[in-house]
């Protein structure tokens, strides 16, 4: 009798273990984001933190179109390559045409940093497209100090439609109020942590995967803060996350966009009117850059006309084109040497401030850009070329006076010619 008392005991004893230890699991997986004390922005920084460190990477990728409403398809083939904060993207735009694929666009950017070097050409087939009536066969550089084309990189590097003008979607929400919801859900059968933000873009919901590098399974952003009855959409969703050489890498999406969704839950949208499938592949890291050809202007024949936009030069009226792999002022030989003996002659009447003396002229590099004491800055250079750029009063006061001084010189070029 003793001996089956023993026994029940034992059986009730090991039956609340059991229970206990369900219980325990139970709530382990169904409450773990706030048994961890994790917040959103824990969340949306280790997801930038994933992208961030990852070592310096070449890539292709593709964004196939399509315009429902238009019956139109466009495909952009991109490679890019990336470097610390330096990005070097070429694109090519694509249209069917008779179901046969037509290049209408070509553009290459690099992003040093601080300057945006770029050739653009539209193809003959580029005439009357949806960018409006450009000349047939137009071809010209930009120079610029404005990160024009770093988003074309990013955008390629996460997949097109989750950066926004060389951001990374968790940048824009961390720049918000953020909420994380109470528990978890799933997508695609993982996991995710739901995070949500009102960003300038819209309100955005993504479903992050914290088990796969806090990289996102879904996104969706809504809404137009700048007008409350607008009620766009697009989402992303079927993506795709694979470890290249153990590094996790979203290789694979759907992007939809609608005019506007119906109701809450986003099943009743209105029908996208423009899809794009998205992909990244023959990811790289680590690559041999100087043997790729990267971070070096090709194709870009003598005589191009440059867009030159850095510190407003482009204000002052003079114009510059392409010549040996360098930017150089549309100015006569002839005048150029004129103008460096004049400049000779008035630092030796110290006529010119000594802080002058050592801007007179700079070369660069025979592959790099060059112009008016100023050259595009390599990575070592980065550095002062920004903290240059932080004292924006006084660089306006020393480019008011080397106007100065060129306005003289010229003057005396013009009297010299005159004799």
């Amino acid at each position: 009798m003793v001996y089956a008392k023993q026994g029940l005991k034992r059986i009730v004893y090991q039956c609340m273990m059991m229970i206990l230890a369900f219980d325990t699991l139970f709530f382990v997986s169904g409450a773990q984001a706030n048994s961890e004390n994790v917040t959103a922005r824990d969340i949306l920084q280790m997801a930038l933190e994933t992208v961030k460190n990852r070592p310096p990477m070449m890539a292709d990728g593709e964004v196939h179109k399509k315009y429902h409403s238009r019956d139109k398809e466009i495909k952009i083939v991109s490679r890019v390559y990336i470097r610390n904060q330096q990005h070097d993207t070429t694109r090519e735009m694509w249209e069917l045409k008779d179901n046969k694929w037509v290049k209408l666009h070509e553009s290459r950017g690099i992003w040093d940093g601080s300057r945006c070097t770029a050739r653009h050409r539209r193809e003959e087939e580029a005439y009357e497209t949806e960018f409006g009536n450009f000349v047939p066969g137009h071809f010209f550089v930009t120079y610029d100090d404005k990160s024009r084309t770093i988003g074309w990189s990013t955008q390629l590097y996460n997949l097109w439609g989750t950066t926004w003008k060389g951001k990374h979607f968790a940048e824009e929400m961390l720049e918000s109020e953020t909420f994380l919801r109470t528990e978890m859900e799933q997508v695609d059968g993982f996991d995710c942590y739901v995070v949500e933000s009102d960003t300038w873009e819209g309100h955005k919901t993504v479903w992050i995967d914290p088990k796969n590098g806090y990289l996102h399974r879904k996104m969706i952003c809504e809404g137009d803060p700048s007008n409350p009855d607008n009620l766009r959409g697009n989402e992303i969703i079927d993506t795709k996350i694979e470890y290249i050489e153990g590094i996790p890498v979203v290789t694979e999406a759907e992007r939809h966009f609608f005019p506007k969704f119906t109701d809450g839950n986003k099943q009743g949208a209105t029908k996208a009117t423009l899809t794009k499938h998205e992909k990244m592949s023959n990811v790289v890291w680590n690559p041999d850059f100087e043997a790729m050809g990267a971070f070096k202007m090709d194709k870009v024949p003598n005589g191009t006309r440059v867009v030159y936009s850095a510190n407003d030069l482009h204000k002052t009226g003079v114009k510059f084109h392409w010549q040996d792999g360098r930017i150089v002022p549309n100015v006569d030989e002839e005048d150029i040497k004129q103008i460096d003996r004049i400049t000779e002659e008035l630092m030796a009447e110290g006529q010119v401030p000594p802080s002058l003396a050592t801007a007179k002229k700079t070369e660069a590099a025979p592959s790099q850009p060059a112009a008016i004491a100023e050259t595009q800055v390599t990575t070592e250079e980065a550095q002062g070329e920004i903290l240059s750029e932080s004292r924006p009063f006084l660089m306006l006061v020393f480019i008011l006076i080397v106007l100065s001084i060129i306005a003289i010189i010229v003057w005396r070029v013009f009297l010299l010619k005159g004799r």
